[in-house]
């Protein structure tokens, strides 16, 4: 591996300029290709490799990174053998990369893969090793993930035995306790989603404060820590309504915002975190000027986000949801007008088998409704009633949002029954209700 090659990367782990991540991966690739198959060092180099792939992939969405940082993942595993002190590392590796794929691109078998390469890292290191905690927290993140799509709570509870080992083993004075810390609040919050104990809800913030409170400032960490425990204080606050919880979130959010730099590739994740925060505010007190601070932290979230970044599709639907909310509040049309816009450029931009893909189909289908409802365009009725279907259809029964989906479709039919008197919109709006 070239001195180059790595003095390149370290500059633009510096800069955060692009042109020096593209010369570094160059570098890196003409590595591995002059490194023959055999030689002890070329897994070093593909591991290199696919990780300034990811780091690419990360700022600028592009997939192509992605496949090949698989591909180069897989070949570093391949040509270690079983017992090398590395081969953990490299596993824990590609099983993060696979995690990037899935959240990107919905394939179930990335998702599992990422998964057993995580549990054999974890399973190949020994107790007491350095290491440990990492590859703990990483097979957590895959475990709580997977749970997220197909809500099997096995997955939820493991995520959280070994983000609980990987913070427990891990001495407080390390510098990757926080992000233990914070990684045990995610899994905590994920089961709360799924069980509603409210004591793994207190318990995640509790790590979470934990862990900004070990952070220094300054330390480009502490923003991603700050924007978590605002995610989880925003929660419990839609659970218990204490007022406290929602002004502690919107404080950290900015507070993470604040800390962050124009240019950072979590920028826009946190202003979005920062928006839905300031939104529950607005519903629940009603001042405006949080919800006027939302949708510009949303705009912001959108515009610094690349076209083909995996999370620009949350970001366009969170600032779709305000939006909406604003035109519900004060009744002008434009914002209803831009809802739809970002809501049709969610639907489009997410694949077809994304498990997301139903929810944004529904809400696009909410907001035309509410535009045929205020201006009377038949079209727009019959695109909610389109998008509506689409959005049932690709629901498995049993999903607990398919009844809502269904209910959003029957409202949008009977609107349409009523205003052109076609009795099978209505047998079809009836049949939805069932």
């Amino acid at each position: 591996m070239t001195g180059q090659a790595v003095d390149l990367f370290g500059a633009y782990q510096r800069t955060g300029r692009l042109d020096l991540l593209n010369a570094a991966i160059e570098l890196f690739r003409d590595a591995v290709t002059g490194t023959p198959s055999d030689h002890p060092d070329r897994p070093a180099c593909l591991y290199i490799l696919g990780g300034a792939l990811r780091v690419r992939f990360e700022r600028t969405g592009q997939q192509v990174d992605l496949d090949e940082a698989i591909t180069a993942g897989r070949d570093a595993v391949a040509a270690t053998p079983p017992g090398h002190p590395d081969r953990p590392l490299y596993l824990s590796d590609l099983s993060a990369t696979l995690r990037a794929r899935f959240e990107r691109a919905g394939q179930q078998a990335d998702l599992d893969e990422a998964i057993t390469t995580a549990r054999t890292a974890v399973a190949t290191t020994p107790p007491g090793h350095p290491d440990r905690p990492l590859y703990l927290s990483d097979l957590g993140t895959a475990l709580g993930t997977r749970f997220g799509r197909t809500g099997y709570l096995p997955d939820s509870d493991e995520a959280v035995t070994v983000a609980r080992e990987a913070a427990a083993i891990t001495p407080p004075e390390h510098p990757n306790q926080p992000a233990y810390l914070s990684d045990l609040g995610a899994a905590l919050g994920t089961r709360f989603e799924h069980a509603g104990q409210l004591a793994d809800l207190d318990e995640a913030i509790t790590a979470g404060r934990d862990a900004v409170a070990i952070t220094p400032p300054g330390h480009p960490d502490r923003p991603g820590y700050l924007s978590d425990l605002g995610a989880a204080l925003r929660v419990r606050f839609e659970h218990a309504g204490q007022l406290a919880d929602l002004d502690e979130a919107i404080t950290a959010g900015r507070d993470a915002v604040a800390t962050t730099p124009p240019e950072h590739p979590n920028r826009a994740l946190y202003l979005s975190n920062l928006g839905g925060a300031l939104r529950a505010r607005f519903e629940h007190a009603g001042q405006q000027a949080d919800l006027d601070e939302a949708i510009t932290a949303g705009r912001d979230a959108v515009a610094t986000t690349p076209p083909e970044h995996p999370d620009r599709v949350v970001y366009l639907s969170n600032l779709g949801i305000a939006l909406q909310t604003r035109f519900e509040h004060t009744g002008q049309l434009a914002d209803l007008d831009e809802a739809i816009t970002t809501a049709r450029a969610a639907v489009a931009i997410t694949p077809s088998e994304h498990p997301n893909r139903p929810g944004y189909l529904s809400n696009l289908g909410i907001a035309l409704r509410a535009r045929f409802e205020r201006a009377g365009q038949l079209a727009d009725l019959d695109e909610a009633i389109t998008a509506g279907r689409a959005a049932v259809a690709t629901t498995p029964p049993g999903h607990p949002d398919r009844s809502m989906y269904l209910s959003n479709l029957g409202a949008a039919l009977g609107n349409r029954f009523v205003s052109t008197g076609q009795l099978a919109d209505l047998d079809e709006a009836i049949t939805a209700g069932c």
